[in-house]
């Protein structure tokens, strides 16, 4: 355990190798084509601002990512069918 000091207050997850977070998802691996919900980047935010998907964690000064917990639990939800995403929010991505 890292005791907690200023310096080191902002507990910081450990990476993998390739840089992904432990616990964490970034939101290329959640949305658009190959990610675990098939909707836009805007039709993302626009659900997390309706409050159907879950709010980002900030890691960085620019930089956000999305509890892996959080994104499990939507995912079994969503498969559930306990899922009403708002008309804004369920945009699927356009086929190519």
């Amino acid at each position: 355990m890292i005791p907690t000091t200023p310096a080191n207050d902002r507990r910081e997850e450990p990476t993998r190798p390739g840089g992904q977070l432990n616990g964490f998802l970034r939101l290329r691996q959640i949305v658009g084509p190959g990610g675990l919900v098939p909707v836009s980047r805007s039709a993302w935010y626009a659900g997390i601002k309706a409050g159907v998907y879950p709010p980002g964690i900030h890691i960085g000064r620019r930089s956000v990512a999305w509890r892996r917990a959080d994104i499990d639990e939507l995912l079994a939800r969503m498969s559930a069918g306990d899922f009403e995403p708002s008309p804004v929010a369920a945009r699927p991505l356009p086929t190519k």
